[in-house]
């Protein structure tokens, strides 16, 4: 496993984008303290890729790349709420590729993960 910034892991996971578009499944989890990871994971690459948010009013935080053969990175913190599990948060190929070559979240994504996270949380 890779540990970088989290802008190293939004340039890495641009240039796998550019070059594999098909197959990234977006993932969210929240530990007990509320702070969020969001990861993207892609099966046929066997990679995948975290960031976990040092806040949750803040883009600060921690990432990690690393294959699909080693464990969620998510998982070896020890506030991970295991109640609360990894979901994917369903986004159309669209809503990824503007996410990913826009460098924006556009508001039908926002109104995902609110509900994803109202919905979810235990």
């Amino acid at each position: 496993m890779e540990i970088l910034k989290p802008e190293e892991v939004e340039k890495k996971l641009k240039e796998r984008y550019n070059d594999n578009p098909l197959g990234w499944k977006f993932l969210y989890s929240v530990d007990r303290k509320g702070y969020t990871s969001v990861g993207l994971i892609n099966r046929s690459l066997g990679e995948q890729y975290w960031v976990k948010f040092s806040s949750p009013f803040s883009p600060q935080g921690v990432g990690a790349i690393s294959t699909l053969n080693e464990n969620f990175p998510v998982l070896n913190n020890p506030f991970y709420d295991k109640d609360f599990g990894i979901r994917f948060l369903d986004l159309t190929d669209k809503e990824k590729e503007k996410i990913l070559k826009e460098d924006r979240i556009i508001s039908s994504v926002l109104r995902k993960i609110e509900r994803a996270f109202t919905r979810d949380k235990p």
